[in-house]
């Protein structure tokens, strides 16, 4: 009955169909540095999503900002230091700076970046404007906005934004490269080609021009002039990560798996603080059964995101193949709490109860089967012991059940099927074992009573 090899299944199902994305992440906040917002993909437990293109992630230029009044450098030290282990205590560092310095685009920037990571979409756009109110042209607030927008499915306000940075400045060509990512994203391929062609020409080297190009391509197929396009773009710029990162993608689909690890390797050495690259990387070494390697990429990967739920989730999934059972079923568990729509958990911690007597938190507790037994035989160690494999298998339906019911597009002969079958029918058996067991026992006390007592 053990079902421990269904997550190579999976992943070879998932990487066949899918494309991990995300919008890279950069980690500091500092007064001259500029911080990106969270992004990422969903990846499905039984390999049924669609193919998505990976995100072109606009690389702004830095700006340089005027010298922050008195007292703001220390300020944003602090923000600094306290914005990854304490958000809250970095926005109220990052307020004060405003107190003396009320037009700091980039604490209003900052702001925004820490709003986002604590999952205030309305904050952080609040914030993002005003940055904008203050120096309009700042690329990196309107990146933001721009990401903050379409994940909340405002498509036609990202469009809107883009393109008016566009036309007031039109010698920022980072807001042309954004639009050429916008009309990727909306799959108008031939009218992003030509503006990234044109860009090109404008500047020959511009390294996010000619990864936009790589990315049009790989939506494409052409897997080899992508590859190409990305290489390129990182010979063009050897501080940007991001061609290092969809390098490891060309090369999986030209099935060129070490390779993509290797590139990919490099992207996370040049920028530590790229969640989406780590989690890749982590899912290429657990397919090829490194989980050793593999672990620390996902833990990474989750602490630079928190809410890249597929990191969350593929950390499980390792911690599982690496017998940590208990700490996977964790991981899977604080998942589902803080995004309860995420029923891809429900799916792993269903596979683990099935798998696994852990024991430990389940949504069916043995008390609650022990009351269907007579009370002269509850306490009885057979009946506990059948009990607790009913409430096990009672758990693992549950949560199979779950995502049965709220995931969308589950296929009929789905691996979640058979495995519910596999429950359902170990709960049918104990069932069976619990009858006959109750009524051994009471045959058992019923004989003891009849018989004649002792002679001394």
């Amino acid at each position: 009955m053990r079902h421990v090899g269904w997550w190579v299944v999976w992943l070879s199902a998932w990487l066949g169909t899918v494309v991990l994305v995300g919008c890279p992440n950069q980690t500091v906040v500092k007064q001259d540095e500029t911080l990106n917002a969270e992004g990422g993909a969903v990846a499905s437990a039984d390999g049924g999503t669609t193919e998505e293109i990976p995100e072109a992630s606009p690389e702004p230029e830095p700006v340089k900002a005027a010298d922050p009044q008195e007292g703001s450098k220390e300020r944003f030290k602090a923000a600094l230091d306290a914005a990854k282990q304490d958000p809250l205590q970095a926005l109220k560092e990052l307020e004060q700076v405003l107190q003396n310095d009320p037009k700091n685009h980039k604490a209003w920037y900052n702001i925004g970046v820490l709003q986002d990571r604590l999952n205030n979409p309305m904050g952080s756009r609040t914030a993002y404007t005003n940055a904008l109110r203050i120096k309009p042209d700042f690329v990196p607030a309107a990146m933001n906005l721009m990401r903050v927008h379409l994940r909340q499915g405002r498509t036609s306000e990202a469009m809107e934004l883009i393109a008016d940075k566009s036309r007031s400045f039109p010698q920022e060509l980072a807001f042309q490269n954004a639009l050429v990512y916008l009309y990727i994203q909306q799959g108008q391929l031939s009218r992003a080609e030509q503006m990234a062609r044109t860009l090109r020409q404008k500047d020959e080297k511009n390294a996010q021009a000619i990864l936009n190009l790589g990315l049009i391509w790989y939506k494409q197929e052409k897997f080899e002039l992508a590859r190409t396009a990305f290489t390129l773009a990182a010979d063009a710029d050897k501080t940007f990560a991001e061609p290092l990162y969809y390098l490891g993608f060309a090369y999986k689909k030209l099935n060129d798996v070490s390779s993509a690890i290797t590139f990919l390797e490099k992207a996370v050495k040049l920028r530590h603080e790229f969640p989406e690259a780590h989690n890749f990387l982590g899912v290429l070494l657990l397919e090829r059964g490194k989980l050793r390697e593999a672990v620390p990429h996902f833990r990474a990967a989750v602490d630079l995101a928190p809410r890249m739920w597929e990191a969350r989730l593929n950390y499980g999934i390792v911690l599982n193949a690496s017998q940590q059972y208990k700490e996977s079923l964790e991981v899977f568990q604080k998942l589902l709490q803080d995004n309860p729509s995420y029923v891809d958990a429900h799916y792993n911690m269903g596979i683990l109860h099935l798998d696994r007597d852990l024991r430990i938190q389940r949504a069916m507790p043995t008390d609650r089967f022990l009351r269907e037994a007579p009370p002269d035989v509850q306490s009885e160690k057979r009946i506990v012991a059948i009990m607790d494999g009913i409430s096990r298998f009672s758990t693992a339906a549950y949560h199979l059940q779950a995502y049965i019911n709220q995931k969308s597009g589950v296929a009929s002969d789905a691996p979640a099927h058979r495995y519910l079958a596999d429950a359902n029918k170990q709960i049918a058996s104990l069932r069976k074992r619990l009858d006959s067991t109750i009524k051994s026992i009471q045959r058992a006390r019923l004989r003891k009573t009849k018989q004649p007592p002792k002679r001394r």
